[in-house]
């Protein structure tokens, strides 16, 4: 009999599944009273007071908007199909309860007290299990995994609550017992479905929260500087967030949930790292600055619209202007193409009017602040770019008290980038990291010295970031390199220093300030003789050539040309080979024949010659044609 009611229960199951997604017909006896579908659904509005005046039809339209939830592959995708067979059971039940009602028998006066209170606690059991199901639905994804558990024991709560409403109900009122059987057993196997239920999670569910559990213990306890952008490219990937517009909003509404959900707050600085790095790194220019969720809308997935999109950067446009050929796109980045010389349009390959400015689309600008309305999100109008935000991020980083291998870990992937990228140079300078790696120069931890003062000696390339190492207070920038300089814990940090130096004499005002200083010269002539690295010694070389009198430089060099003559000519090339070196030999070979500066002159001139043969006699140019070959 069980197995036989089983059986009969699943054939009505997947006949409630194909009801649900057909939309009803408007001559069917569900809608009453004239209703249009529109008119009925509109019920769900306001569906709390409907259940104080008819019972039966509020229950079903609840339970059929909530049996048409789409279930999501993750997470909690067993909790979250088996919620949804179910009230799609009870959907369909009362469905054609309704049916088989006149409307004056489906009112409160008309049924017993004790139906109307089974209908009301039923009624709002369905009310949370939709309620779950939309917040799991339309919530943060990593917010739902890393709080699992708990979703999953309300899963079970709910099921079991659903249960304890259906055992007790007065079906015999409704005539289920005697004249629809087949609905009578129905919901018996609903009943021992929800008894049975216990709390489950997701194998997949499982390993993705140990990955982000994993990742977010490391922020929150200081151990990692930045999340590693290979893993949080994957870590969307395996969530399914694979969209520019899907990772914003998944970022949007976790940033939400933080602020929101206790549950999450022992996590909360890690989670925030997380966020940051998010918006400021992972995304780029691709997060619309400024953009925040002041009010959650679980039920809202929003897509950003392609023609709200910028064709150069794929960026949401907060200045969209239109150009003759008629396109529209971002101002800065399209003044930046026009700019560049650029005469065609980027998308139609147009030729551009020269004399045609760009026009705002007032259109277009105004269907994007309804959109931003729409969806609840503050977009500010910025002209702040994300370079920007990625600049300010990392300072902001930087500048908080961690541990020395969290800032040696910093920056020491920054210095790469520093060295091949004046323009991110110049923000991380306007931002602020100049006087933090300054800071760094005089911590206890020597290797966090030898990094700081390999991205100073990186940021030192342009002349603003020149006048912020030279401008701080009681010249502290400038001390802390030539401490450095002299007592350095390794020779490569010392030459680092010595570079550096050597690039801010380079400006005439800081020049004497430095030549003036004694110990600069000193530092500089003892790490050019006793480093063992010809680059270091290169670097030393450099900035002693440029900042020693005369008689210090004609000494230098005589000890290259002493060198050369002992046969140690490729260990000198290589020193002389460095370019600041070269520049400095070449310009006194070239200098005035002064009676002071003529045997500084000659020296400079035999051991460019010098170098110069062992160029071509056996360096890279050996064997071929050279001007030192015997006629």
């Amino acid at each position: 009999m069980e197995h036989a009611a089983a059986t009969q229960a699943l054939v009505t199951v997947e006949q409630a599944r194909q009801l649900r997604q057909d939309p009803p017909s408007e001559d069917e006896d569900y809608y009453r009273d004239g209703e249009s579908p529109t008119e009925a659904e509109e019920h769900y509005v306001v569906v709390d007071k409907l259940i104080d005046q008819k019972p039966v039809r509020a229950l079903t339209f609840l339970a059929r908007r909530t049996a048409r939830c789409k279930v999501p592959e993750f997470p909690q995708h067993s909790n979250f199909k088996s919620a949804v067979e179910t009230v799609d059971i009870l959907a369909y039940v009362f469905r054609h309860l309704l049916a088989g009602m006149r409307a004056e028998e489906d009112c409160v006066s008309s049924l017993p007290k004790h139906a109307v209170r089974c209908l009301q606690k039923l009624f709002g059991v369905v009310y949370r299990i939709r309620s779950l199901l939309e917040s799991c639905a339309g919530g943060s994804k990593i917010a739902t995994l890393l709080l699992s558990d708990t979703v999953a024991l309300e899963f079970c709560d709910l099921g079991e609550e659903l249960h304890d409403r259906l055992k007790p109900f007065p079906w015999e009122l409704f005539g289920v017992a005697t004249e629809r059987p087949e609905l009578k057993s129905l919901m018996d196997f609903v009943v021992g479905k929800t008894a049975a239920q216990k709390v489950h999670i997701d194998r997949t569910d499982m390993e993705l929260r140990g990955q982000i559990e994993e990742e977010v213990e490391a922020l929150q306890r200081g151990e990692r500087a930045f999340p590693d952008q290979a893993r949080v490219g994957k870590l969307f990937e395996k969530l399914g967030v694979v969209s520019v517009e899907g990772q914003v909003n998944e970022i949007m509404v976790l940033e939400s949930e933080i602020r929101t959900r206790r549950e999450l707050l022992p996590r909360r600085r890690g989670l925030e790292e997380l966020l940051r790095y998010c918006k400021h790194v992972f995304l780029g220019e691709s997060w619309p600055e400024g953009a925040t969720v002041y009010q959650r809308n679980p039920a809202a997935d929003w897509v950003l619209p392609p023609a709200f999109r910028c064709p150069i950067s794929m960026a949401v446009m907060r200045d969209p202007v239109t150009v003759s050929s008629g396109q529209t796109y971002e101002r800065a980045n399209i003044e930046r193409w026009i700019r560049a010389g650029h005469r065609l349009c980027p998308v139609t390959h147009r030729r551009l009017e020269d004399d045609a400015a760009v026009q705002t689309n007032l259109d277009v600008q105004r269907q994007i602040k309804e959109w931003v309305e729409e969806n609840r999100i503050n977009l500010k109008l910025s002209e702040e770019g994300g370079p920007k935000a990625v600049a300010s991020y990392v300072v902001e980083r930087l500048a908080r008290p961690a541990a020395p291998e969290v800032a040696r870990q910093v920056v020491s992937r920054l210095t790469p980038r520093l060295r091949s990228d004046a323009k991110l140079a110049a923000q991380m300078g306007e931002a602020g990291l100049v006087p933090v790696l300054l800071r760094f120069l005089v911590a206890d931890d020597p290797v966090l010295r030898a990094c700081a003062i390999s991205a100073v000696h990186a940021m030192a390339t342009l002349g603003t970031n020149k006048a912020r190492i030279m401008e701080q207070e009681n010249g502290s920038g400038v001390n802390a390199i030539i401490d450095l300089l002299n007592e350095g814990h390794t020779w490569e940090a010392r030459g680092r220093a010595a570079g550096t130096l050597h690039r801010l004499s380079t400006v005439r005002a800081y020049h004497w300030c430095l030549a003036r200083e004694a110990r600069v010269v000193e530092g500089l002539v003892r790490v050019a003789r006793e480093a063992p690295s010809p680059h270091v010694r290169g670097e030393a070389l450099a900035g002693v050539l440029a900042l020693a009198g005369n008689k210090t430089r004609l000494e230098e060099i005589k000890l290259l040309l002493r060198q050369c003559q002992k046969g140690e000519l490729e260990a000198v090339v290589r020193v002389v080979a460095v370019d600041p070196v070269l520049w400095q030999i070449k310009s006194l070979r070239d200098t005035s024949t002064a009676w002071k500066k003529r045997q500084l002159r000659r020296a400079a001139a035999a051991l460019l010659e010098a170098c110069t043969e062992w160029v071509w006699r056996w360096g890279p140019f050996a064997g071929q044609d050279t001007p030192y070959d015997e006629k």
